[in-house]
């Protein structure tokens, strides 16, 4: 059941962890869950509680590392 302040600022909910720099952990999750499954941004941003822009930031930095160590969209989408 959803409560009346989540109703209220549905953006408000995915804010919760605040907008501190993701992992590189995350940043890597992140990045592969887009290009694998062609997740939003906008939803990435929500489920790591970060702002879109702090995800398409991440996924513009780990993409060339991807690439560097062999991990083309062949390989990705396969």
């Amino acid at each position: 059941m959803r409560s009346a302040e989540a109703d209220a600022d549905p953006a408000g909910a995915c804010d919760a962890l605040g907008s501190t720099q993701p992992r590189l952990i995350e940043r890597l999750l992140a990045t592969l869950v887009h290009l694998r499954h062609g997740v939003s941004r906008d939803v990435l941003a929500c489920w790591f509680g970060a702002d879109r822009s702090t995800i398409t930031q991440a996924i513009g930095e780990v993409r060339p590392l991807l690439a560097i160590r062999g991990c083309t969209g062949r390989l990705l989408f396969g």
